[in-house]
């Protein structure tokens, strides 16, 4: 039975915000394309949906499907919990599915089969262990009967047994090495004694040897000193930079002397423009500057004085016309007008004040109209006092838990009388008592002055800020009006006083009449004060006028005179200072500004000249004594004026003479010293001997401290070992231990031998079961993970104590590797292998689909290649359908490629299409795989370049080699097998019992010899190793797990560097460490020794030479089964190549 999807619509799922629908027709393999995040593993989810209740999902999924099982027809829905398999016929009890905990069988998702953990195939791994058993527990058994002892127990009683054995040599041993020794004792001491004696007389002669060397060195020291000059005593070392130095500042001097010659020629020249025979003071030319200021000062003023003299002039004139005459006729001093004029001056004088009164009584009563007063506004003072008021009082406290609680006791005692008993009205009756008080008490001394705020009619306070900010402002405009008020009572009592004052000055004032009467002559009638005044007026008005006119006069004299003296002065002074008379004080400051500026210049070029002479004598001093202390130097080095060269050379000499100086003085001291030393110990004859005299006697004695010591520690150990073995009995207890430690291991022996019998048993009842009756499922997923490798990679399960597992082996090498040693694309392949045989195992009779979300992303061409033809078989044999869902539309060409024309229906379905998000171009052509070249007419060595055969490397087996090695001669053949992607003879070993390999075997009549030739090839790698290292790699010593992480990269360098070879890198770590491995403990050695030894990379045996192992070779069984001479000549080409030479 097969049971198909037709039609999925997924209304509602996570991740899913528009519905759509995918129709799959037909078996074969549905393509599923389209972008990420496009809905592809919701498929896959949906799916799971239908098939299994306890699949969740948010929001709650709604998804329709339609499935087809034998021509029925199942209508699939799932509405949240809810899921139901209708079919139109009533046909039954729907499909039976898998069990939900199978789940990974059938929806084979890339992130699962990438797993690197052993869970992933742990269902898979016990079906197949109890499928192997059959049904019994062969390891539990092992356990029960033939449980060995544990390697701590054993190893105990090896160590123990051991060292109780090489306790008792080592006892024997030094009881026999102490009776010789003391049979020697007397000899010992004797040579004791003159090993010393020779020590004392060895220190001697390594003094004397010292003293004959210093010697020496002071003969050289003092030939080398003769040679050199004597003038080197009185330098210093650093005469050349003195000199230069010295010449520099020379340098300096001149260009000093130089600048200041130019600037005494300067000096001088502006001195004779000056045209000044001295300097004139400072404090006399501002004194006459200050002169031609008043000088100025007084053309101001006098130009001014005339002025006035014309305007007095012109007054006195105007004065006499107004008075009716010339100055003749009119009386300067008339009788009694003063007095007349003093009575009209005091009538002005009260008519003048009592207007001013009457101004400023009209001024204060219009500002008394203008400000009238306003009442102060009553609500103002309510308003401030109210506000204070309310700050003063207190707020009163919070109770809104009371309220909270006493609400609570109300409605649970109303809802108790309710539901309950109506005496719980009681209960209502105490929340309310409680409530009313806690009401009450929350009004306070604020609440009713809030209260008056809303009853005249006022904005209440709104928190406390905004209340100060308000009563400030209140405050400020009650002080406003009150200072109003104020300001206007102060103008009333101004305004009285001023009105009072008006009154009583209108009553003092005596009428005209009464004060002129009395100064006029002539009785008649008064004239009007009109007359009276302009008469006054106009007679004192001349009298001033003429006053003034006169004084204008005498000014205007006084100046003039003033002006003439002062200038005459200044044109004096000026004169006799060579500048040109002055005619006006403007040209008098100009020309004393003339005089200052040459006496500045002349006083600068008098300052600069002596200075000049001053630096011009300073300078020249300094420059001749600059060149004496050069001469100096240059005598004092025994040289010429100006002969640096030889003078360089000379200090350069310096250092290495006073070196000899003092290593003279060192050595000559040095001599007397030893001297006196070695006469004062009885050896003075020495002082005289020559260095290879010393030499010689000092090689005699050499041995002399080590000789001594050496026979020190071996009386003292002698004489220490003695008395320890006549108060002990060492032996004895050594003996008795051994002894026991012998019984122990000999148990532990008995015990191990057992268990390694019962093991040996309960392994050879396994395997044999296991080749009568290999588990079905083993067998396909075996065949389907040599088929997704092309036959690179083999499954079995592991025999160790621990869980069953799934292990790789890679048929090139025949090593094994756990899940989570694998390639991501490798882990993959196996998964998928193993998933694809698990469903098949427990799905019974019915086929179920199989969705791969994006399951062959991690495999290469090749493999995918072979993964989807293998699937597309699986299609095609089981009638199973099988969706692929990919984001490639490449994958589309691959799986139509891989299944090939014949093959079942590849259908590419466009879910970006169908979601109406775009289509995918899916590409009709891709790329072809890579194909084996035909052999053609090539030569064995030629097509072996067409398909870059590696060369023959036997330290590496005999799995891991090419069949070109194996098949040269059969070109066509070879050409066949490697084709369905069998390179190395490993593959070809796990293919050859297959269908398979009997169909490639079938192809040529020389196919039978394929096996024959590759168990002869592995019978001579074999040989071919015996007394060859293999190299050692990271991959070696990773697995020897006797080097850590730290020392890893270091030996891998170290490793490489010498070419793999194990001997060599066992040799350097244990005699020169490179700087990394410097801390490399010798017992890691140890173990990666032995582990190197164990895994066959160090081989001790000696090597085979070539007629050896070809007789070895041939007398193996496989070579009695090839054709006569057909051995012999795999053979030989086979030392050839492996040698690196081209075979015959």
């Amino acid at each position: 039975m097969h049971l198909r999807l037709k039609r999925l619509a997924i209304r509602r799922l996570g991740g899913i915000e528009t519905p759509f629908t995918i129709n799959m027709e037909g078996d074969g393999i549905h393509v599923i394309v389209g972008p990420n995040a496009i809905g592809k593993s919701s498929v896959c989810r949906a799916v799971e949906c239908l098939y299994w209740t306890d699949r969740h999902d948010s929001p709650t999924p709604r998804i329709e499907g339609q499935f087809e099982q034998d021509g029925i027809v199942w209508q699939t829905r799932r509405d949240g919990p809810h899921l139901a398999w209708v079919s139109p016929e009533e046909a039954g009890a729907p499909p039976r599915l898998p069990d939900s905990r199978h789940d990974r069988s059938f929806f084979l998702r890339l992130r699962d089969l990438t797993d690197p953990s052993t869970e992933g195939t742990l269902d898979i791994a016990s079906r197949i262990r109890r499928e192997m058993s059959g049904g019994i527990d062969l390891d539990g058994l092992a356990q029960t009967l033939f449980r060995p002892p544990t390697r701590q127990s054993c190893r105990a009683a090896r160590k123990a047994f051991n060292e109780s054995a090489k306790r008792v040599r080592a006892t024997q041993g030094r009881h026999a090495r102490l009776q010789r020794d003391m049979e020697r004792l007397k000899e010992l001491e004797d040579e004791l004694e003159t090993a010393v004696n020779n020590d004392r007389r060895r220190v001697r002669v390594r003094r004397a040897r010292r003293l004959a060397e210093v010697r020496k060195q002071l003969a050289d020291t003092r030939q080398e000193l003769d040679i050199l000059p004597a003038a080197l005593e009185r330098l210093t070392g650093t005469e050349p930079e003195d000199i230069a130095g010295l010449a520099e500042r020379a340098r300096r001097l001149e260009s000093r002397i130089r600048v200041q010659e130019g600037i005494l020629g300067d000096a001088r020249t502006a001195r004779e423009d000056a045209h000044l025979d001295s300097v004139v003071a400072p404090a006399d030319i501002t004194l006459w500057r200050q002169r031609g200021n008043d000088l100025a000062t007084i053309e101001l003023d006098l130009r001014e004085a005339r002025k006035i003299r014309e305007q007095r002039r012109h007054e006195l004139k105007q004065a006499l016309g107004d008075v009716g005459g010339s100055d003749e006729v009119i009386d300067p001093a008339p009788g009694d007008h003063a007095r007349l004029f003093e009575a009209l001056r005091v009538a002005e004088k009260h008519r003048l004040a009592a207007d001013t009164l009457q101004s400023r009584i009209d001024l204060l009563r219009s500002l008394q109209d203008d400000s009238a007063p306003v009442d102060a506004p009553e609500s103002l003072r309510v308003e401030i006092d109210l506000l204070r008021r309310w700050l003063r009082s207190s707020v009163p406290p919070r109770k809104s838990a009371w309220v909270v609680g006493a609400l609570a006791v109300v409605a649970t005692g109303v809802l108790l009388t309710l539901l309950a008993d109506p005496s719980f009205g009681l209960l209502a009756a105490t929340g309310g008592g409680v409530l009313v008080p806690v009401l009450a008490s929350r009004r306070g001394d604020r609440a009713m002055v809030e209260e008056e705020f809303t009853r005249l009619d006022l904005e209440p306070p709104r928190g406390t800020g905004p209340v100060t900010v308000r009563l400030k402002t209140c405050e400020a405009d009650m002080a406003s009006f009150e200072a109003r008020m104020q300001r206007r009572r102060d103008r009333d009592v101004e305004l009285r006083k001023l009105e009072s004052e008006h009154a009583s000055l209108a009553a003092r004032t005596p009428p005209l009449e009464e004060l002129a009467r009395p100064f006029l002559k002539e009785p008649g009638p008064l004239p009007s004060h009109v007359e009276l005044l302009d008469l006054a007026d106009a007679l004192a008005h001349l009298r001033k006028a003429r006053i003034a006119s006169e004084g204008a006069d005498g000014v205007v004299a006084h100046l003039e005179a003033r002006h003439a003296g002062i200038l005459s002065e200044l044109a004096t002074f000026l004169c006799r200072h060579g500048e040109t008379r002055p005619r006006d004080a403007r040209e008098a400051l100009a020309r004393l500004d003339s005089l200052d500026q040459r006496c500045a210049a002349l006083e600068r070029a008098l300052k600069d000249e002596a200075q000049a002479s001053n630096s011009l004598d300073e300078a020249g001093h300094d420059h001749a004594a600059v060149l004496g202390e050069i001469a100096a130097n240059y005598r004092k080095a025994s040289l010429e004026d100006g002969d640096a060269t030889a003078l360089a050379i000379l200090v350069d000499s310096l250092p290495r003479y006073r070196e000899l100086v003092g290593s003279a003085t060192e050595l000559n001291s040095l001599v007397r010293r030893e001297t006196d030393e070695l006469a004062a110990d009885g050896e003075g004859e020495l002082a005289g001997y020559g260095l290879a005299e010393l030499d010689d006697l000092e090689r005699d004695l050499s041995d002399a401290p080590e000789r001594a010591s050496k026979l020190r520690q071996d009386i003292a150990e002698i004489r220490a070992e003695a008395a320890d073995v006549r108060r002990a009995h060492h032996l004895e207890e050594e003996l008795a231990a051994m002894e026991e430690a012998r019984s122990t291991l000999q148990e532990r022996r008995n015990e191990a031998l057992l268990a390694a019998c019962g093991r040996f048993l309960i392994d050879t009842v396994e395997q044999e079961f296991e080749s009568i009756r290999m588990p079905r499922l083993l067998e396909r997923t075996r065949h389907h993970f040599s088929e997704f490798t092309h036959h690179r990679h083999d499954v079995r399960l592991s025999r160790d104590d621990g869980p069953p597992r799934l292990i790789a082996t890679d048929l090139g090498n025949d090593e094994s590797r756990e899940l989570e040693e694998l390639s991501d694309g490798t882990r993959a392949q196996l998964l998928l292998a193993a998933r694809v045989a698990f469903a098949r195992e427990i799905e019974g009779d019915t086929r179920h689909p199989f969705f791969l979300d994006e399951a062959l992303d991690q495999s290469d061409p090749e493999r995918f290649d072979a993964i989807a033809g293998s699937l597309g078989e699986m299609a095609r044999r089981d009638g199973r359908q099988i969706v692929y869902l990919t984001s490639d539309p490449l994958d589309v060409g691959r799986f139509r490629r891989a299944v090939g024309p014949d093959g079942v229906t590849v259908t590419a379905i466009d879910l970006g299409a169908i979601r109406q998000q775009g289509a995918m171009t899916v590409p009709v052509d891709i790329p072809p795989l890579e194909t084996i070249a035909h052999p053609g007419t090539f030569s064995p060595q030629d097509y072996a370049a067409v398909l870059a055969v590696p060369h023959l490397r036997p330290e590496r087996g005999w799995r891991g080699q090419h069949l070109h090695h194996i098949l040269w001669d059969q070109p066509h053949l070879l050409h066949d097998i490697l084709s369905q992607g069998i390179r190395l003879t490993g593959q070809w070993k796990h293919v050859s019992p297959s269908p398979l390999g009997e169909k490639l075997r079938s192809i040529a009549p020389a196919g039978g010899v394929i096996d024959a030739r590759i168990n002869l090839f592995a019978i001579f790698t074999s040989l071919w190793n015996e007394g060859r290292n293999r190299p050692v790699d990271r991959d070696a010593l990773q697995r020897s797990h006797a080097v850590s992480g730290h020392y890893l990269e270091p030996l891998v360098t170290a490793a490489e560097s010498l070419a793999g070879d194990p001997r060599a890198l066992l040799d350097m770590l244990r005699s020169n460490r490179p700087p990394g491995l410097a801390r490399f403990r010798a017992r890691s050695a140890d173990d990666l020794e032995a582990w190197l030894r164990d895994h066959g990379y160090l081989d001790e045996r000696p090597r085979l030479e070539r007629e050896e192992l070809a007789l070895r070779a041939l007398a193996s069984p496989p070579a009695a089964r090839l054709p006569t001479g057909d051995a012999r000549s795999c053979l030989h080409r086979w030392w050839f190549l492996a040698a690196g030479a081209p075979p015959d």
